[in-house]
């Protein structure tokens, strides 16, 4: 229900749950972005002509690859290696969440953009330097030196158009 125009009353929404088969909420967009529909003898594309879908889309996309990337885990602690599924849910469900809940950590070093995943390319850039060492940086400027005339306009006394004063300048 967020674009009430394209989705009238929900029916086609990508986000619905209730799909026969299971597709890639990436799969769906991309269908509707190729959807069109004659009008008045034109074709006409609803979905990619919309001015706030690209941009809704796109955002859904990435909540979703977001969720499905994080992961949530338990900190080690052997003395609770033991505790099984159902224990963890109890312990999330009992008065004494906050313990629980200390527990608790998530994962999202893999989601780029974040700052964990910024704290990882750090440490991989600085394991790199110290097992190969440091990068070295070559790059050159190419702007057909010949064919230049504000360039040779800067040497004053060589300025003529000459192609030997022109070699002269930039040799």
């Amino acid at each position: 229900m967020a674009i009430p125009t394209l989705f009238p009353g929900g029916k086609g929404d990508p986000t619905n749950q209730a799909l026969q088969r299971n597709v890639r909420l990436s799969e769906r967009i991309k269908q509707l972005m190729k959807f069109a529909g004659k009008n008045y003898g034109k074709w006409l594309y609803r979905f990619s002509s919309h001015p706030r879908f690209c941009y809704w889309a796109f955002n859904m996309i990435q909540k979703m690859r977001t969720l499905q990337q994080t992961g949530i885990f338990l900190k080690q602690n052997p003395g609770e290696a033991h505790l099984t599924i159902d224990e963890l849910r109890e312990m999330a469900a009992s008065d004494n969440s906050a313990a629980f809940i200390s527990k608790v950590s998530r994962y999202v070093a893999n989601i780029a953009g974040s700052n964990a995943y910024w704290h990882r390319v750090k440490e991989d850039l600085k394991a790199i330097i110290t097992n190969v060492g440091t990068p070295t940086l070559f790059f050159t400027f190419s702007s057909a030196d010949m064919h230049w005339p504000e360039l040779h306009s800067l040497f004053g006394e060589n300025s003529d158009n000459s192609s030997e004063a022109k070699r002269q300048n930039v040799g």
